[in-house]
């Protein structure tokens, strides 16, 4: 019986590790929001992954160590309310709540240049578990090179230093942006002055009351007559700050509000001050 030939090819061994060392992977888009405390520092960031059409399908909150369980309580809650405010579904999004720390020092990592980069076609038939898991790596690796550049022993500035030429920094009030009053065609309003009523000690985390003597109306939505009544609190009665702050133009001062949580539950936007005076006061 004749013998079955076969015709073996080798590889050179640069082109095994190439091919080894870089598989194609599928790139899934998702939104990183950067979660932020009362001085600016990260906290949290908030990975929300989105399908073909721009639908999110999971969001992922990654917890810095060495917080507070106060400050991570008030991240979750924020973390939260960004998704109910930013995505519209029909079903509940899965929200997975994880702690991150940073495992070994952080690594450069040398990128291939525009003549050397090859388009690799991705094979056909590749598992979809292979690539959920190739991109919890690639977020675990991001998340680790976030930290080492915002811990807090450095300055901003420092901060800004240490980042590659060419390259963004994700900036430290990324979700204050989030909150910024817009306009009815969806553009960002202009930029208003820095509060001279708003007390300078308040942010998230931080348990507030009414200055004494005042009552103070809460709305769904920040601006005097923006949204619907959510109730009111009364003078000395405390909330704790889980959202904000959001800014609207006053009479003769920039009014700032925060997103706040009664004892009860109830959930709204409280104006800080109005154009003459201090509204809320960090309980002591």
């Amino acid at each position: 019986m004749a013998q079955d030939s076969y015709r073996i090819q080798f590889n050179t061994r640069s082109e095994f590790h190439r091919s080894a060392g870089h598989p194609p992977f599928q790139a899934i888009p998702a939104h990183y929001y950067n979660i932020t405390d009362s001085e600016a520092w990260p906290v949290a960031g908030l990975l929300v992954l989105l399908d073909g059409k721009g639908q999110p399908v999971r969001a992922e909150l990654h917890l810095y160590e060495d917080q507070p369980s106060h400050v991570h309580e008030a991240a979750i809650r924020q973390s939260r309310l960004l998704l109910q405010e930013r995505y519209t579904g029909d079903d509940p999004l899965p929200l997975r709540i994880m702690q991150t720390y940073q495992h070994r020092d952080a690594m450069h990592v040398r990128l291939s240049t525009v003549t050397d980069a090859t388009p690799q076609t991705p094979p056909r038939g590749t598992s979809s578990r292979l690539l959920v898991a190739a991109l919890g790596i690639a977020v675990m690796l991001f998340l680790v090179w976030l930290v080492a550049f915002y811990q807090p022993g450095g300055t901003p500035d420092e901060t800004a230093a240490s980042a590659p030429a060419g390259s963004e920094t994700p900036g430290p009030n990324v979700v204050a942006a989030l909150f910024t009053n817009q306009s009815d065609g969806g553009e960002a309003e202009e930029v208003l002055p820095p509060s001279r009523n708003a007390h300078p000690g308040i942010g998230i985390g931080v348990r507030v009351q009414i200055a004494p003597g005042l009552r103070l109306t809460l709305r769904s939505e920040p601006g005097p007559n923006a949204g619907e009544v959510r109730g009111a609190m009364e003078s000395g009665q405390t909330a704790l700050v889980i959202g904000g702050p959001a800014y609207t133009r006053g009479d003769q001062d920039t009014i700032v509000w925060w997103y706040v949580q009664l004892d009860d539950g109830t959930e709204a936007w409280a104006a800080a001050n109005t154009s003459t005076r201090t509204v809320l006061l960090p309980v002591e």
